[in-house]
């Protein structure tokens, strides 16, 4: 008689937390350069594919975004916790994902590496996905102040054992997230288009890293 074989899919354990910042300011309303839909519905589909394919993985992960206006007002949105299932809500929080006011990075990123605390993973990284630079209403014109600010805020991550790293679609972004994030930290995405395909990958790579 022939032998039986069994067969189960088992989700292996990996010491990597991830989470998905998105700058969800009013540029990502703009027309994509492709001239087909806008740059939000790139974002919503890059999350979408990003929370699948860390959700087959078995990695820890998070979704959130951010958006601002004036130093008091810094919204900070939860899509995903840290444990939560990838399920219909969180899919349908993404597919109505909009932008509206503007993006003072720094607020938001020691906002989301607090969100750290109590994950456990040896590797936590904290991806975060922007289309221009740091800036606010009330930054009077001078963008020293809001870029100091979120450099801090990356080295205060660091110090926690938080990795940031920035995926942007700003095509001067070379000019000044390597003073903000570091050399080799920072990754300026040319189409927005590959952005949905371009997320897993990254995050692979950094993983790995």
């Amino acid at each position: 008689p022939e032998p039986y074989v069994y067969q189960q899919r088992v989700r292996q354990h990996r010491d990597t937390a991830v989470m998905l910042l998105a700058d969800l300011s009013t540029s990502i309303m703009a027309p994509a350069a492709s001239g087909e839909g806008r740059v939000v519905d790139r974002l919503r589909s890059g999350m979408l594919l990003f929370g699948e394919a860390l959700d087959t993985l078995g990695d820890e992960f998070a979704l959130a975004g951010f958006a601002s206006k004036y130093r008091d007002h810094v919204s900070y949105y939860p899509i995903k916790a840290f444990g939560d299932p990838l399920d219909a809500q969180v899919r349908a929080t993404l597919a109505g994902l909009s932008g509206r006011l503007a993006t003072r990075m720094g607020a938001a990123v020691r906002h989301a590496t607090s969100h750290f605390r109590g994950v456990a993973a040896e590797r936590r990284l904290l991806l975060i996905l922007s289309d221009g630079r740091p800036a606010d209403y009330d930054d009077g014109g001078d963008t020293g102040y809001l870029h100091e600010d979120t450099r801090m805020a990356v080295k205060e991550a660091e110090d926690r054992g938080i990795h940031p790293f920035c995926l942007t679609l700003d095509p001067a972004g070379s000019e000044y997230l390597p003073a903000l994030f570091g050399p080799g930290r920072y990754l300026v995405l040319d189409d927005v288009n590959d952005l949905p395909r371009r997320l897993p990958e990254i995050y692979l790579r950094l993983r790995s890293a």
